[in-house]
């Protein structure tokens, strides 16, 4: 049972989109032999989309095409996963992998379909040199499909932790002088290479991520980043503090050399 809030600016933080979120979700799954599992997923959300104009003098409004939005989300989401990996926080070797289909209008005001696939990739070089360095390396490609009502909000984006380092959260989604609700295609990937630190609980690594997002093709726009990230699996959970560099950002994105997330790992 949850209540969240996702705001994301425009250009300016005169223009901003904010999803209000409160649901249930109902999970069941079972293990269908070693390390595959499988189940489902039913979620329930009323959600309050709001579009804000602070700025009363500015004759330019780019939200001409935008409204607010109050609807009801029922979907069920089968998936199936793949977990061979030798330890839970610092993997060295293994695979991780996991595919999921999401569709909505089971009831509800939404009707769309959305997939998500996932694979993470982890090998020692110690057999081969000695070493406790890891090769990491993650993907991830989803696609939406409008099957009736498709919202801002249901939207896929690229930025963040969890796709495309040096750029923030949300960077890249719907243009907000459009009236296209939402982009539809999304690939990111990263490439790591993890080195210990002081003790067990510790590790720093250096990555490259690339990623790329559109409407109806995934290559409208193509971004990428180097840098360094520190990890500690501390009492409280596993800490990132992450230093990026975009190689080839343009001008107006949403650019960050330094973001930290608690409970988060690679």
């Amino acid at each position: 049972i949850y209540s969240k809030t996702r705001e994301i600016e425009y250009g300016s933080p005169k223009y901003t989109f904010e999803k209000k979120s409160i649901g249930i979700a109902l999970g069941a799954g079972t293990e269908l032999f070693r390390n595959t599992f499988a189940g489902a997923i039913y979620t329930l959300e009323t959600i309050e989309e709001v579009f804000t104009d602070d700025d009363t003098t500015d004759s330019y409004n780019p939200f001409t095409y935008k409204t607010n939005d109050d609807y009801i989300l029922s979907s069920i989401k089968p998936y199936i996963s793949y977990d061979s990996t030798d330890d839970y926080n610092f993997p060295h070797n293994g695979i991780k992998a996991k595919t999921s289909l999401e569709f909505a209008g089971i009831g509800g005001d939404a009707k769309f379909m959305k997939s998500y696939s996932s694979y993470k990739y982890f090998h020692s070089l110690e057999k081969e040199y000695d070493l406790d360095w890891i090769i990491r390396y993650k993907a991830a490609l989803q696609f939406l499909v409008d099957n009736g009502k498709i919202s801002q909000g249901d939207s896929l984006y690229l930025g963040g932790l969890k796709t495309l380092r040096g750029f923030e959260q949300f960077a890249f989604g719907p243009a907000s002088d459009t009236s296209d609700p939402a982009l539809k295609q999304m690939f990111a990937n990263s490439l790591e290479l993890s080195f210990p630190l002081i003790s067990a609980k510790s590790r720093w690594n250096i990555f490259y991520d690339y990623g790329m997002i559109g409407e109806d093709k995934m290559t409208d726009t193509k971004r990428s980043s180097i840098g360094t990230a520190f990890e500690w699996i501390s009492p409280v959970g596993p800490i990132q503090l992450v230093f990026a560099r975009p190689l080839d950002d343009k001008t107006g994105d949403k650019t960050t050399s330094f973001e930290f997330s608690l409970g988060q790992s690679f």
